[in-house]
């Protein structure tokens, strides 16, 4: 089997979590599996739609396509399939008119494709109302990275407890909205820490704030220092299609997580089984204080969101969902 891969920047944690950390997995199994970043030109994108031919699958990740590229496109693709991990049909500070386009450009694109990846339940059902098939491929991580955590007793200087938070600068404002929480607990006189993993950052009165620059060598040992995620999030029709690629973050360190239960957020923690639901300002206090409290609960909590994560959430679970639907529509034998 010959499968392309069309994505909007190599470099992109988009293109990270959606295809590369699967091309290992693709290459034991015998599939030639090719990424190409789309170029912006119009006569370069054109050249390299109409080679779509020599390939059985080509695979959309995220991107929505104007009428006449995309009619291209599919002209030569034998079978193609859109990936999408984000409510990519809604941009909430568009007019009027391009959110209209937008939307239009989605349903056209799911109705037209032979089948859609969908990152979570709200986005699969979004594709199913448009009548046309969809697989449910959760936003994973690669078990490889995260080594099982091991609770090591703290050296006495040691001793603060850190909650954190790691995401892109465009989602650090849902972090900064917990911001008179974090003002109270500062007030509280419970030593801890609130740690951001992110290229920029906030200050806050009566609270240590570590700050600690993204990077992807380093994520993962930053992440493994955590005792608490935070996974923030106010309701709206982009919030619902977001994949929560953080909680899976959290959950894969071992760590409990504190989310808005918006979409996948939902979805994913379970409710006083690997994390804890917050909507209000006293809810967020109160869910904060109990797990501050209890580190008995933090090691439960963290033990059973690895677990889900090696279940549900990982490459290596999700490699033969992916592949076997691959399978499937080529009419390959598995």
């Amino acid at each position: 089997m010959r499968i392309a891969f069309l994505v909007q920047g190599v470099d992109a944690a988009r293109t990270r979590y959606r295809i590369l950390q699967y091309l290992p997995f693709f290459r034991d199994s015998e599939v030639d599996a090719r990424v190409f970043d789309v170029p912006r030109g119009m006569w370069a994108k054109r050249r390299l739609f109409a080679a779509m031919d020599q390939y059985d699958v080509v695979l959309i990740q995220k991107r929505l396509f104007g009428d006449r590229d995309f009619a291209l496109l599919r002209e030569k693709a034998n079978r193609l399939i859109f990936d999408v991990d984000d409510a990519v049909m809604e941009k909430l500070d568009d007019s009027f008119r391009k959110r209209k386009r937008r939307r239009s450009n989605f349903e056209r694109t799911v109705k037209e494709c032979d089948l859609v990846f969908a990152g979570n339940a709200y986005l699969e059902k979004i594709v199913h109302d448009l009548g046309a098939p969809a697989v449910r491929v959760p936003t994973c991580v690669d078990l490889a990275r995260y080594p099982v955590r091991k609770e090591i007793p703290r050296a006495p200087e040691d001793f603060s407890i850190k909650i954190g938070w790691i995401g892109s600068r465009s989602n650090l404002p849902y972090l900064e909205a917990l911001k008179p929480v974090f003002l109270e607990l500062g007030q509280s006189g419970i030593p801890l820490e609130l740690h951001i993993i992110c290229d920029t950052f906030f200050d806050l009165e009566g609270l240590p704030v570590i700050k600690k620059i993204w990077g992807l060598d380093t994520e993962v040992h930053d992440l493994m220092e955590l005792d608490i995620g935070l996974a923030p999030l106010p309701d709206n029709r982009w919030t619902r299609g977001k994949s929560a690629t953080k909680i899976v973050q959290y959950m894969a360190a071992g760590m409990p997580v504190i989310c808005s239960p918006v979409g996948a957020n939902a979805e994913i923690v379970r409710d006083g089984v690997d994390g804890l639901h917050a909507e209000t300002h006293q809810d967020w206090l109160n869910k904060l204080f109990y797990l501050l409290e209890y580190p008995e609960v933090r090691i439960r909590m963290g033990r059973a969101g690895r677990m889900r994560v090696e279940e549900f959430y990982s490459v290596q679970a999700n490699f033969p969902i992916l592949y076997g639907a691959l399978m499937d529509l080529c009419g390959c034998e598995r």
